[in-house]
């Protein structure tokens, strides 16, 4: 991107919604262009491209990949190329940005990168502090959970999501004897009430006593976490002691007036599927099933079934489950068809859990086919609660959580905040209204909103969305401060301070205005709270000065 084309784009743009943008370039030969003051809140244009990059959660992972696509392309569309430069069409020609030019969009055509290593909500967040080592730099965190790593992380949550239990009550037995793993018999589909002596058909049939079907046991659709450490939930996932709930005859053989986790056993034991602990899914799902008690271990995977040899799924993909029941000696000595009806009881049998967006919006991922036998998962109430949309937003749904982009105050590029903003402003908040794509005719906006929702399954939260899923705002500018204190030096100070509630705190690499502060002034340091040094004297000492800080990157 040559100098031309962004002196002319930058020099044009005059004003961006509620914020004037003032424009002065600092140019020298063969050098990109240099804003002494970028545009600020809450575009923050810099008239370069940058690349940025995230990492963490899986869960958002397709979905910000898709968001992060769109952005590219609004940068794509931009000048007619002159073909008198040496090589030819390097530049741009001088007339001016053409009629399909995005100004609103990703004007400087920043380009973003979606990370793979070191998956989970919490890597990315450990990524993002420096806690834990990253192969290339992290601008911010995807993560299906609240910030916590540090303190100086923030998070804009952009969608809302929730974490149901997964059952699989339409795998239906092969038919054939399993060997000692399961009981030396017959399993048919447990979570859909069959007991004993029922068809492995039974819950293809009309209503039987259980009025859902013609098992004669009842169906386990509902996972509930009340009654501290007596709850379902608890005993099935936390209580290593007496209490703990192994048996499917437990959850579903209820005769005789049995409540859901004392019901008679059946000698068919329950698969607990551990997983990803390193998972924003997983923490989420970890504090429901620890039932209010602060005692449930670490993570979800303390009862995972020993058949996994130890190892832990990915979150949020049921097809993993089958590659743990076909894993070579899982089953020791059996084989034929005895071992064939193991690796189906074990799918059958299993407890897993996953996001709800995922859920709806990934056939495959919801799915365990094993042996030419469809499981498909099928997603229970918590505390009798469905996970629909109304519940899921007033989080009504137990499990119900936000997804957020996590950002570092310490670290925060102008770059990151164009594009963290661009994704949680809308265009009825009468800031932020965004263009046409040009390639579908659709606008920006529309289709973010289609990319979380109708793609992916989520709920969309924006700068304008209520509580209490008011978390997607807007990256302000830094605070000025109006008692700014010079003294024709590097340093200046200020008593209200340089980080105040509700503003982005100030930074090394902010951009520095007031009168007396020299154009293209920057933070080098910070000493306190109090006091910052400037990279440039100011040119005065005075008191009262109105001191004004904009998010910025001084290489660019």
């Amino acid at each position: 991107m040559s100098n031309p084309k962004w002196r002319r784009r930058l020099a044009q743009l005059g004003s961006v919604g509620a914020a004037a943008l003032t424009v002065s370039l600092l140019v020298t030969s063969g050098s990109a262009s240099a804003l002494t003051v970028p545009s600020g809140y809450p575009r923050w244009f810099i008239g370069s491209p940058q690349m940025i990059r995230d990492a963490g959660s899986d869960t958002t992972f397709f979905m910000m990949q898709k968001l992060s696509d769109l952005f590219e392309q609004a940068g794509l569309y931009g000048c007619q190329l002159s073909k008198t430069p040496a090589p030819n069409y390097s530049t741009c020609n001088t007339g001016g940005d053409i009629s399909t030019t995005d100004k609103t969009d990703n004007y400087d055509r920043i380009e973003v990168t979606t990370g793979v290593d070191q998956i989970g909500s919490g890597e990315g967040q450990n990524q993002l502090c420096g806690v834990d080592s990253s192969p290339f730099p992290v601008d911010f965190s995807r993560s299906s959970k609240p910030p916590g790593v540090c303190p100086t992380l923030v998070g804009a949550g952009y969608a809302k999501d929730a974490v149901p239990s997964i059952d699989f009550p339409t795998l239906e037995g092969n038919g054939v004897a399993t060997g000692s793993s399961f009981g030396s018999q017959i399993v048919g589909p447990v979570a859909a009430g069959w007991l004993p002596g029922d068809a492995t058909t039974c819950d293809q049939g009309a209503a039987g006593t259980n009025g859902v079907n013609a098992c004669s046991g009842t169906p386990f659709f509902d996972l509930p976490n009340t009654g501290g450490t007596s709850s379902v939930a608890y005993r099935l996932y936390c209580a290593t002691d007496s209490t703990r709930i192994t048996d499917w005859g437990q959850l579903t053989n209820l005769s005789g007036g049995k409540t859901v986790g004392n019901g008679t056993a059946v000698n068919v034991p329950i698969t607990i599927i551990g997983v990803n602990p390193a998972s924003g899914t997983e923490s989420t799902f970890q504090k429901f099933v620890d039932s209010g008690t602060g005692l449930c271990p670490g993570n979800t995977n303390t009862n995972q079934s020993a058949l996994m040899g130890g190892s832990q799924a990915l979150e949020n993909d049921a097809a993993q489950i089958p590659d743990f029941a076909t894993a070579p000696g899982i089953f020791g000595s059996d084989s034929g068809t005895t071992l064939t009806a193991d690796q189906d009881a074990f799918v059958q049998t299993s407890l897993y859990y996953m996001s709800n967006g995922v859920y709806q919006s990934n056939t495959y991922a919801r799915a365990a086919a094993i042996n030419g036998l469809n499981a498909t998962g099928f997603k229970m109430t918590e505390n009798s609660t469905p996970a629909s949309q109304s519940n899921i937003m007033s989080n009504a749904y137990p499990t119900a959580r936000v997804l957020y982009n996590v950002y570092n105050t310490n670290t925060l590029r102008a770059s990151v905040a164009d594009f963290l903003n661009w994704i949680c402003g809308t265009n009825t908040d009468g800031v932020f209204t965004k263009a046409k794509d040009l390639s579908t005719g659709k606008n920006y906006d529309t289709e973010i909103t289609s990319v979380i929702q109708n793609t992916f399954g989520f709920f969309r939260l924006t700068d304008t969305t209520v509580a209490p899923n008011n978390t997607c705002q807007l990256i302000n500018v830094a605070p000025a401060v109006t008692d700014g204190v010079e003294n024709g030096t590097t340093t200046i100070s200020s008593a209200t301070g340089f980080a105040q509630a509700g503003k982005t705190p100030v930074r090394v690499g902010d951009l520095v205005t007031g009168a007396g502060i020299p154009a293209n002034t920057y933070v080098s340091s910070i000493t306190d709270a109090n006091d910052i040094v400037l990279n440039q004297a100011a040119t005065q000492s005075a008191n009262g000065v109105t001191i004004t800080f904009n998010i910025h990157s001084p290489t660019t």
